[in-house]
C-alpha cells in the first residue's frame, strides 16, 4: 500500500501541470489500486482484531489501521485535488508558467521524499527515518511559502486568465502540503510505536 501511495504522488506533477486529458486519467488509475490494497489491508486486519490478542497487539493493529488510511488519503487527495486541478488547466486552456513550475518542483520533490520515508519508516519499524519526515515540517513550510511568494508577485504578470491561474496554482500548494501532512501522520505513529515496544515493555492480554 505505501509503495502504490508512493507511486501515486511521484507521477502526479508532471500530468498535472502540462499532461494531456488520457494522462489525467492514467493518474487517476493509479489510485485504483491504493484503493484496492486498502480494502483488503483493513478487511484482514478486522479479522485480526476478532482474535486473542495481547494489549499492545490490539494498540498496534489499531496504529496499522490508521497507517493504511493514512496511505489511502494520499492516494486520495492525488485522484481528487490534483486530477482536477489539471482537467480545469485543459478546460479552461489554463498555462502554468515556466517559472511556476520551477518553484513547485522543488515542493513536490521534498513531498515525494516525505512520503517515501514515511513508508520505510513504517514497514522497517525505523524511527530514525520516522524523525526525519518529522523533521521535514520547516522545509516542506518554507518551500510552500516561496512558491506563494511567486504566485503573489505573479499576480501582477500580463498573462491571460491571471486570476484562475493563480487560484488553481495555490490549491496545488495547498495539496501538497496536505499529502506532507499524511506522511507526517505515518512518520508519528512509528515514532509512537517504537516508544511503545521499547526493551521492557511486556505484552498484557487485554481484559
Amino acid at each position: 500500500l505505501g509503495a502504490a501511495a508512493l507511486a501515486i504522488v511521484k507521477a502526479s506533477l508532471e500530468p498535472v501541470l502540462r499532461g494531456s486529458a488520457q494522462e489525467l486519467d492514467a493518474l487517476r488509475a493509479l489510485d485504483n489500486e491504493v484503493d484496492n490494497l486498502h480494502g483488503a489491508l483493513i478487511t484482514y486486519m478486522g479479522r485480526l482484531s476478532l482474535e486473542n490478542l495481547t494489549e499492545l497487539q490490539s494498540h498496534r493493529l489499531s496504529e496499522y489501521i490508521a497507517a493504511a488510511n493514512y496511505l489511502e488519503n494520499i492516494g486520495d487527495m492525488v485522484e481528487t485535488n490534483l486530477v482536477d486541478a489539471g482537467r480545469s488547466r485543459l478546460e479552461r486552456n489554463l498555462e502554468i508558467s515556466p517559472g511556476t513550475q520551477e518553484v513547485l518542483t522543488p515542493l513536490h520533490e521534498r513531498v515525494v521524499w516525505s512520503v517515501g520515508r514515511a513508508v520505510t519508516a513504517l514497514v522497517s519499524e525505523d524511527k530514525a527515518a520516522a524523525m526525519e519526515v518529522l523533521n521535514a515540517k520547516a522545509e516542506v513550510s518554507d518551500l510552500a511559502a516561496l512558491a506563494e511568494g511567486h504566485l503573489a508577485q505573479r499576480l501582477t504578470a500580463a498573462a491571460p486568465h491571471r486570476l484562475e491561474v493563480f487560484r488553481m496554482e495555490s490549491e496545488l500548494i495547498e495539496a501538497f502540503r496536505r499529502l506532507y501532512y499524511f506522511a507526517k501522520r505515518v512518520g508519528k505513529l512509528v515514532v509512537e510505536e517504537t516508544a511503545l515496544y521499547a526493551p521492557g515493555k511486556e505484552p498484557r492480554a487485554r481484559a
